[in-house]
This record gives C-alpha cells, sequence and structure tokens, in this order.
C-alpha cells in the first residue's frame, strides 16, 4: 500500500512541476530528496510526501532533513494528502490526492518530535 501511495504523490508532483515549465527527474533512487527539477539555469530539489490522512504530518528520514538545511539550492515539499486506495481485482491502485507546496523549504527544527531511537545492543558475553 505504501508503494501505491508514494507512486501516486510523485506522480501529482511531477505532473505540477512539468506543467509550471520544469523539465522534471525522478533521482528518488540515488539521492536523499525525491525530483530534480530544473527550468533555464534554475535548479530545484524537491522532497515529494504521499498520505492517505489529511497530511498535517508526515515522516522525514534524517538524509531528508540534512539535504533540505544544507540548501544547496532551492528546494520545495510537496505533500500529497488525502490519496485514495483502491483493490480493484486483486491490484492496488491509488488516486487523487490534494496538494500542497512549501516552497522554498527550510525545516524549523522546534517543529520535529522524534519518534524513535537506534540502540546498537552490546555483544554478549558469551560471545
Amino acid at each position: 500500500v505504501r508503494q501505491v501511495i508514494e507512486k501516486r504523490a510523485m506522480i501529482v508532483a511531477m505532473e505540477h512541476y512539468a506543467g509550471l515549465g520544469f523539465t522534471v527527474e525522478d533521482v528518488s533512487a540515488s539521492q536523499s530528496y525525491d525530483l530534480r527539477c530544473a527550468r533555464g539555469s534554475s535548479q530545484t530539489h524537491v522532497e515529494v510526501k504521499g498520505t492517505r490522512a489529511g497530511g498535517s504530518e508526515v515522516f522525514l528520514s534524517p538524509n531528508e532533513v540534512e539535504h533540505a538545511l544544507r540548501q544547496s539550492c532551492r528546494i520545495d515539499l510537496i505533500i500529497v494528502s488525502d490519496i485514495e486506495v483502491h483493490h480493484d481485482d486483486g491490484t492496488l491502485r491509488a488516486t487523487g490526492g490534494t496538494k500542497r507546496i512549501i516552497e522554498n523549504w527550510t525545516p524549523n527544527k522546534a517543529d520535529f518530535q522524534p519518534l524513535g531511537f537506534s540502540y546498537s545492543v552490546p555483544p554478549s558475553e558469551d560471545s
């Protein structure tokens, strides 16, 4: 389900930026952001988030936040909320979605809430 939601959000985001005249490239497999959008000599990196909920909160990885804080170029955050997931003959399909775009996004650390910690378990004495 998560992959179908993410794919739908990416489609909505790519259509949005292409409609504004950007050349849009999906770089999510190799970068810490999702889309590289170029228009003329300007470049925008876009972080895309998709959810079936209202979109008032989204999960960001440490790499996504660090990239946005470095601000090597303009960074936009696009949240596609209220995505509907359908089960058609055993196939998942996502439709709809309401987009919210935060242009020139600079994360404010006061807006983050830690959700957990990674713990390195010490080796057992039997090892």
